[in-house]
């Protein structure tokens, strides 16, 4: 995960580097933010997958499809080689009291 968020080093500490959920500045989206280095980007063998949920079960792919799901990389935000992906998710997607998003990483041998 640290190599997907730009650390260092696989030893360095990425806390600072973790994904971020804005869920107050747009009434009509939540905001989720994660860092994405390009060499994770460019990889084959590495799947980086922002998903969502309302129970912590049942997890859904967020695919971009410019209207309940928004998807915005920009280059080298974070600086040379690692972007900032931004992605909106439209409150109604989502049923029950709670939202809840995460970054998967899949990386195959």
């Amino acid at each position: 995960m640290a190599w997907v968020l730009g650390a260092a080093g696989p030893s360095a500490s990425a806390i600072a580097l973790l994904p971020t959920l804005d869920s107050n500045t747009d009434a009509e989206f939540y905001i989720f933010s994660f860092r994405r280095s390009d060499a994770a980007h460019a990889d084959s063998n590495t799947t980086i997958t922002p998903q969502y949920c309302g129970s912590l079960s049942n997890w859904v792919d967020a695919e971009h499809n410019g209207t309940d799901i928004i998807i915005t990389p920009t280059d080298d935000f974070y600086g040379s080689g690692v972007d900032k992906v931004e992605v909106k998710i439209k409150r109604d997607l989502v049923t029950g009291d709670g939202f809840f998003a995460r970054l998967n990483v899949l990386v195959e041998p």
